[in-house]
């Protein structure tokens, strides 16, 4: 990935090169906010300093981006450990409770049927 980077920089450094080389001679005037003409500078320079200035807040941007995201990802990372814990605990539950529970139900479920039985055989019709 890093050459493909490397190949992506050195080309367009290139075209920039060249395109520089073929403007030498333009030249363009700069006015400050009130309309005054600051300077005569060959047109690659307005673009390289333009193009410096945008890469530079842009990098800032980037670098407050990357700070909020690192923040978010140590939240979620604690969430996710929070999460854990309780998952670990609810695995460690005593299930002794549960399969009492479990078993009166059934028991009670069977003392249901087993009537239901005894009573549905004495009221057979010859």
């Amino acid at each position: 990935m890093t050459w493909l980077r490397i190949i992506t920089v050195l080309l367009f450094v290139i075209i920039f090169l060249l395109w520089a080389g073929q403007n030498l001679d333009n030249r363009v005037t700069i006015n400050n906010f009130k309309g005054a003409p600051v300077a005569n500078s060959p047109l690659w320079m307005v673009v390289l300093v333009s193009l410096a200035i945008g890469i530079f807040f842009m990098g800032i941007l980037g670098i407050v981006q990357e700070f909020k995201d690192k923040n978010e990802i140590k939240k979620l990372q604690q969430k996710i450990s929070k999460q854990h814990e309780e998952l670990v605990s609810l695995r460690n539950l005593p299930i002794a409770d549960e399969l009492d529970a479990i078993d009166k139900k059934e028991s009670q479920t069977n003392g249901r049927n087993a009537g239901d039985e005894t009573k549905g055989k004495g009221k057979k019709k010859k």
